[in-house]
């Protein structure tokens, strides 16, 4: 199961409460698998050798082959118009990557450690016929950490990490197609430059599960410190693909 993409985002649990009217709490559970794409580079401050710049963009197929280890989790509890969210996730690469040091070119042993966790909250504030419209709002927290050997023109062994947290502000949609089929979307941004959507269909398989075929993006425009500082870490990416949740309510 190693070679497989393990992400259970928020995302692809967010039309399951719309399965519930009722005002008694409602629960639900879930994981799934998640085909991941990076498209973008990282950076950060190795202290000895200055700031490193190099290509973090993986479709994949190119993912699956580095992947050491994933796992994710995602969540909802719900009572009348109210909702909440909750989710982690975590993945493992190790690679070999090019990279540059000022105009040197080098070659790095990279590790990667990385995950998130988020907890939100969802108020259904408008409905439309069978459309409804809530407003979301919470945190997003991001962990990232390279254990890297660098070698080339230039050498460098350590490890360094960044964190950072996201205050998030969205607004999801869903609507019933039928009974037993229900689209649902969620657009939000963050006050660290995140940006998160995603959209999908649920199928109501019984009283107690549910599946989920969706797509979604998180673009990240992240700079802590500045370029020369020790400091410093940049991560300029777009995380995409598309998922299969499936989800236990109680």
């Amino acid at each position: 199961m190693n070679k497989l993409i393990k992400f259970a985002l928020a995302g692809s649990l967010i039309a399951a409460p719309a399965l519930s009217f009722a005002e008694d709490w409602k629960f639900g559970i879930g994981t799934g698998l998640y085909a991941l794409n990076i498209d973008g580079d990282t950076g950060f401050d190795t202290n000895l050798l200055g700031t490193v710049d190099f290509d973090a963009s993986m479709d994949a197929d190119e993912l699956r082959e580095v992947m050491d280890s994933a796992f994710g989790f995602g969540g909802f509890a719900k009572q009348g118009d109210w909702t909440i969210l909750f989710s982690a996730a975590q993945m493992e690469l190790e690679d070999n990557v090019s990279g540059n040091v000022g105009a040197t070119d080098i070659d790095v042993d990279v590790k990667f450690t990385g995950g998130k966790a988020e907890l939100a909250a969802v108020y259904d504030f408008a409905k439309s016929g069978d459309h409804t419209f809530g407003v979301l709002l919470g945190l997003n927290h991001t962990w990232q950490e390279y254990d890297v050997d660098i070698s080339g023109g230039a050498s460098f062994k350590g490890s360094v990490d960044d964190s950072w947290t996201d205050v998030i502000v969205g607004v999801t949609h869903t609507y019933p197609i039928s009974p037993t089929m229900i689209w649902s979307s969620r657009a939000d941004v963050g006050s660290e430059g995140r940006a998160f959507i995603d959209t999908g269909i649920t199928w109501v398989l019984s009283k107690s599960w549910t599946t989920r075929l969706y797509a979604s993006a998180t673009q990240y425009d992240y700079e802590s410190g500045s370029r020369g500082s020790s400091d410093w870490y940049k991560y300029d990416a777009t995380e995409s693909g598309v998922g299969l949740s499936a989800a236990y309510m109680f």
